[in-house]
Formats: C-alpha cells, structure tokens, sequence
C-alpha cells in the first residue's frame, strides 16, 4: 500500500538528506505525484497493494421516521395540549387572527429595530479587573 510524503519526512524516515531525496526525484528514481503544488514521495513503494472488494451498494437505512399525532398521543399515553402544528392544523387556523409575524414589534425595518437594541445593550463585564492607574 502506498504511503505519500513530503520529501522532508520522507528523508527523515529514510535517514538521509533532504538533497538525496531531491536528487532521487530529479533523476526519476523516486515514485512522485503532485497535488495541490506540492510534491509527493512514495515511501512504500513496493509494498503489496491492499484491494478492496467490490460489494454492492444498498441506501443507507432513514435516519429517522416521522410520527404522527396519532402515534405520539399513543406513546405518550395521554392526549397532547392544543394542536400540533401541521399542515393540516396550519390550515384550520382562523385568518382573522393576526400573525406573530405581523404583529412583532421586530417585524419591518431590520436596521432600525438592531439600531433600537443597540442602544439598550448592555456589553459583558471584564471577569478580570483593571489594574488602576496610579
């Protein structure tokens, strides 16, 4: 199996100079590639070459499955507060009522309500206290 590095360990491993290395490389005695700008030795190069099988690919199973109001009333193992919001509950909600979106006081102007906190800030205190001057 292969084993790319840089020409300054690959001396180190090899016990020798730098300058041998690149005189190796030079001369074309070395197994090199390039990648990214930078040149690459291979310090086993006649190490036996490991395959991997080919196996066939199957889809990872789902990470997670959705769950129903149904479902989770029947694990909870009492009736859920309210309604769950879902599209369906989304839909049963009166027009009349204004929205939090609308309604927000943070709703509009985005700079001028950051401008309005901003003034209000309190910034972190110091865990460390000044030295005073004397």
């Amino acid at each position: 199996m292969s084993c790319w590095v840089v020409p300054s360990v690959a001396a180190e491993l090899w016990g020798c100079s730098i300058d041998a290395v690149l005189s190796g490389i030079r001369h074309g005695h070395l197994p090199t590639r390039e990648d990214g700008g930078f040149t690459f030795v291979d310090v086993a190069p006649n190490s036996p070459r490991i395959e991997t099988p080919l196996l066939p690919r199957i889809s990872p199973p789902p990470t997670y499955t959705a769950v129903s109001p149904q479902e989770l009333e029947a694990l909870m193992g009492y009736p859920l507060p309210g309604p769950l919001m879902s599209s369906a509950s989304e839909d049963a909600v009166s027009s009349d009522e204004p929205s939090i979106e609308e309604d927000s006081e943070y709703s509009g102007d985005w700079q001028r309500v950051r401008r309005r906190v901003a003034r209000t800030r309190i910034a972190p205190q110091s865990a460390v206290p000044l030295a005073k001057a004397a």
